[in-house]
This record gives structure tokens, sequence and C-alpha cells, in this order.
């Protein structure tokens, strides 16, 4: 962990930022050190700015950045944003796990996508409570085929937030290199599965995730 003392001007905002903020990095969705998701955790004592959190997001350039307003008694629900280097998330759940692990695993959060409670078990697995959102079928979008070269889309599934498609084996998914200048043009994420993994039920309700935090809390260089 590394405490940084922000004092320096920010030139996309052209604000300063006069408190010091606490950055760590987690490793999440792992039992082993350097391996799952990194991910940013920024603990900040009062409201800022949401350009100076994007700002800080993509210096740190991970995959998900976390912002936890701790000026909150601990027993109150805190403020949670999360921001990947290019722009603010609606939901993230690598996120919210690397905040609540920061914070000590029970955790209630206030974030874009609703109230997000995490609970910590004894052997330091965090459960994570998030909305159900179970995804529809919907037809084959253009943007995909252009967007997804040399993949098999066998079927296209829509949530609130993401889009899910079916491809038509691992190794292509594997082998994909994505073109984003018109995957930006769907309204959602993008995740993507294949024949011998599940598909979505849409009649049975989902399962409340289970997912392991490792204490695996790297120092960032400041």
């Amino acid at each position: 962990m590394t405490t940084v003392d922000n004092w320096g001007f920010l030139r996309s905002t052209g604000r300063y930022f006069d408190r010091q903020m606490r950055v760590y990095m987690v490793d999440t969705f792992t039992q082993n050190k350097f391996r799952g998701n990194p991910t940013g955790v920024v603990l900040v004592d009062q409201s800022v700015d949401p350009d100076w959190m994007q700002a800080v997001a993509t210096e740190l350039n991970h995959p998900a950045t976390a912002f936890a307003d701790t000026s909150s008694p601990d027993a109150e629900p805190k403020k949670l944003r999360w921001f990947s280097p290019t722009t603010e998330l609606t939901l993230c759940g690598s996120g919210t796990l690397a905040a609540a692990h920061i914070l000590g695993g029970e955790q209630t959060f206030h974030t874009r996508g609703g109230t997000l409670s995490c609970t910590a078990d004894s052997d330091g697995a965090i459960n994570m409570r998030f909305p159900a959102d179970p995804p529809r079928p919907e037809p084959q979008m253009a943007e995909l085929t252009e967007g997804l070269p040399g993949i098999t889309v066998r079927s296209v599934w829509r949530g609130r937030h993401d889009v899910l498609v079916e491809a038509e084996s691992a190794a292509e998914v594997r082998a994909l290199t994505p073109n984003p200048a018109v995957l930006a043009n769907v309204a959602a994420s993008l995740r993507a599965t294949w024949p011998d993994l599940p598909m979505p039920e849409t009649t049975t309700r989902p399962r409340q995730p289970r997912m392991k935090s490792i204490a695996s809390t790297k120092p960032s260089s400041s």
C-alpha cells in the first residue's frame, strides 16, 4: 500500500485535490498472488470530482479501479464508484470485491448499479449480493459480426448492462482480435461463452455469487 500525497495539478480538470488518498492493488477472483483480475482501490475521505477519479483510473491503468468514500461512519453504507481507464462503470464485480476486501469484508455500498452488500466467511471468502439480471435472447446484430471477426455467433443474449455472445468454440474466443470502434456502437458490455459452458436459464433465479478474495494487496508505486 502506498499513501499518495496528491497535491499535483490535473491538466484534465484544472483542479487540485488537497487530501491524501490511499491506493491499493488487489488480485481478485483468485487464490494466487499475481493472478486473477488486477484491481485498483482508492480510499478517499470526501466527495471528489468524477474527472479526477477518471484521471486516476487512467493513470493506474487497471481494468477497473474502485473509489470508496470512507467519510461515513463504519456501520453506514459507503459510496462506491468504479472506473475503467476510459469510462465510468455502472456495475463492477471485481471492484466491489476488492473494495470489500480492503475495508474488511462486511460492507454495504451505494453505487450506480444499486445497493450492494458483501459478507465475509471465516475462510476469507467474500459473498456479494448483486441485483438479479436474467438475460433474454435477441437477434444477432451486424455490429457483432463486424466487431468480432472470426467469431461464429451461435446466439446472442442481453441483460440490463451486458450482451452475452455464444461462440462456436473456445479457440475462436482465444484467437479473437475485436474491433473496439465497431463494438462501441453496441449499447452494453460484451461477454463471451462457448458450447461447453452452461448457457443462462431465463426461467430460474440466478444464484447469488460467492466470490473468493485473496489477501493479496500489492504495494503500488508512487
